[in-house]
Order: C-alpha cells, then structure tokens, then sequence
C-alpha cells in the first residue's frame, strides 16, 4: 500500500470547494488511491509524469513514487473550452489567452511541503481547522503547542474553533 500525501495547494483547492459532501467525495475516492496502479478512473496525462483521477465532475492531479503518491491539484473538470480566449492575427489564431491559474498549472510548480493524508482526513472527515488537526495528528495537547509557540492556551483554543479559517 502507498502513503498519501498532499501538497498544501491541493488542500486548499479542496476547502474551497463549498459542499462538504463533495469534498467528502473527492477525500474518499483519493484514499483509492493507497492501491495504484490498480485503481478506477485513473488516466496518465500525456507527456507528464503525472496522473488524473476522476471523482464525479472532479479531477485530482496526483504523482507517484515507489511508495508515495502526492497529491497535486483538485480542479471541477472543464466541461467546455469556455475558459479560453483565441486572439487572431490576420484572420489566423495567434494567441490563446487562459485563466491564470490554469497557466501556473501549465508550469508543472512543485510545491515541496506535502501534508499527510491523515491530516487531510481530520479536516474533511472531523471538520476541524488545519491548525487543530496538525496538532492532533502529532499527538500534543494545546497547553504543549501553546508553550512552544509562547501563546496562551486560551489563545490556541480561539485559533483551532471551527470557525476561524486559518491561512493554509
């Protein structure tokens, strides 16, 4: 079985999205993930050493090593080419002119810090923040965080409620 990780620009796209059933969805069909290559739904992308899995109208961006697979991407699949703009120079196409953020996805950016997938689960499956679920993964209690970022307990237990959406 492979290890799951997640690079924090995935993380992100995947909060965004607003239904909690959907990023449950994705979650789950990511965890199918611990047996490629023997999975549905997976593609590899021509020219890349990368893969897409597809989860309903998703698409998850993922690369694989010997006993990682990381998360790269989660992205609504483009149903249509409506997202690209086509400029013509003397009748003929010259330019094509795409979202930015498509473009940095063109890049190929390798994002270095990946969260594990345990992380992951805590935020989507328990609800809670990253900030909680990174120190419940790691098994401290908020008085030892507290202490070793010199803040309060009272301050930390303010920064892990459900509510207040900490930067990623």
């Amino acid at each position: 079985m492979k290890t799951i990780n997640w690079s924090t620009k995935s993380v992100r796209q995947l909060r965004k999205i607003p239904d909690p059933g959907e990023q449950d969805k994705i979650y789950n069909g990511i965890q199918s993930l611990v047996h490629f290559p023997e999975c549905r739904n997976v593609n590899k992308l021509e020219g890349r050493d990368q893969y897409r899995l597809r989860v309903g109208r998703w698409g998850v961006l993922f690369s694989e090593s010997l006993e990682i697979i990381e998360i790269q991407g989660v992205k609504k699949k483009m149903v249509t080419l409506t997202d690209v703009q086509v400029i013509k120079r003397g009748g003929k196409p010259a330019f094509a002119v795409i979202p930015y953020e498509d473009f940095l996805n063109l890049l190929h950016h390798d994002e270095k810090a990946t969260i594990p997938n345990e992380v992951v689960g805590l935020i989507i499956k328990k609800g809670v923040n990253l900030l909680k679920a990174w120190r419940l993964y790691l098994g401290l209690t908020q008085k030892e965080v507290a202490q070793r970022a010199g803040i309060s307990q009272a301050a930390l237990s303010q920064m892990e409620k459900n509510n207040n959406e900490l930067r990623t």
